[in-house]
């Protein structure tokens, strides 16, 4: 498993202390397969917690924070929870207005090691508790945290989504549909729905202190890639609006290029479609971070 050895500087509760993160990664590709996910079985769609981490202090530039007023968005996406995947509870997250396309899976994920924590992903909220622990010397392969994570778009064999038509629509039609198909991951691309970021909220008893909002290009290696927004902590029920250029790679560090900007060949050559959004709580060198949160009303930002 590739697993790159970063750092960044993390604010603490009580002061500004120096401190070390990274989430690590697991390949997408170990985690979280097989399993059913609503009307559609989420097949080896899986799940990483991923992206590697570097050195750099844990700034605001191009953070999302929490907004009164707010840019333009369509409606909230309908979360749902569905049987859980290897890795524990999960959702479907899908755009009923149909104006994205979105129509994927939500999970929850945790380093093999350190974090305790739980899900609590449930309908209408992806939800996650627990806290990460002290990194051991510098093993954030083992101790890179908590993660809520959406594969944005699953497919199955014939393109189709997590509602399943039946040709025969006779009254048995349900009994001798069989299984619904596997479904896999593919690439979304936000540009051609006008999306240019997203909106959520956020509360709980716990928002974490150290707290990212992650994008993961299509094709791109989770152990290995990694674009965030080092979130700004919002009030509990407050509104954070994150736009796609302030998703930055390797984001605790100023003046990286911006998400979707950069090819990942050959499934995203040029840059544009996207696999996954994310939540994370990152572990650290120094102290733990508690967290108690949940997140809803998930929207897409529209605009050019």
């Amino acid at each position: 498993m590739k697993t790159p050895l970063s750092f960044y500087l993390a604010a603490a509760v009580a002061g500004t202390l120096a401190a070390c993160s990274s989430d690590g990664g697991t390949p997408r590709d170990q985690t979280a397969a097989g399993g059913s996910a609503g009307s559609g079985q989420v097949g080896n769609a899986g799940s990483g917690a991923g992206g590697s981490s570097g050195s750099g202090s844990q700034n605001n530039a191009g953070a999302g924070g929490s907004s009164t007023g707010g840019p333009t968005t369509g409606m909230p996406f309908e979360i749902t929870s569905a049987q859980p995947t290897a890795s524990g509870a999960a959702a479907t997250v899908v755009d009923t207005a149909g104006t994205t396309g979105i129509d994927g899976l939500a999970q929850f994920i945790k380093s093999p090691m350190g974090t305790v924590a739980t899900s609590g992903i449930k309908d209408g909220a992806l939800c996650m508790s627990g806290t990460t622990a002290v990194v051991p010397g510098t093993d954030y392969a083992n101790y890179w945290g908590a993660e809520l994570d959406i594969d944005l778009k699953l497919v199955d064999a014939n393109g189709g989504g997590s509602v399943q038509t039946v040709a025969d629509a006779g009254a048995d039609a349900g009994g001798d549909a069989g299984p619904p198909p596997a479904r896999t991951a593919v690439g979304w691309n936000p540009s051609t729905a006008g999306v240019v970021g997203f909106s959520f909220k956020v509360d709980g008893a716990q928002i974490p202190t150290a707290f990212r909002f992650k994008g993961l290009p299509y094709g791109a290696d989770s152990s290995m890639i990694t674009y965030c927004n080092q979130l700004a902590v919002p009030p509990t029920g407050g509104t954070v609006n994150v736009r796609f250029d302030q998703i930055t790679r390797d984001c605790w560090m100023a003046g990286n290029a911006a998400l979707l900007t950069q090819p990942f060949p050959p499934d995203n050559p040029d840059g544009k479609l996207l696999r996954t959004i994310s939540w994370q709580v990152p572990a650290d060198i120094t102290v733990p971070f508690p967290f108690d949160f949940c997140v809803s009303e998930i929207k897409p930002i529209l605009g050019n």
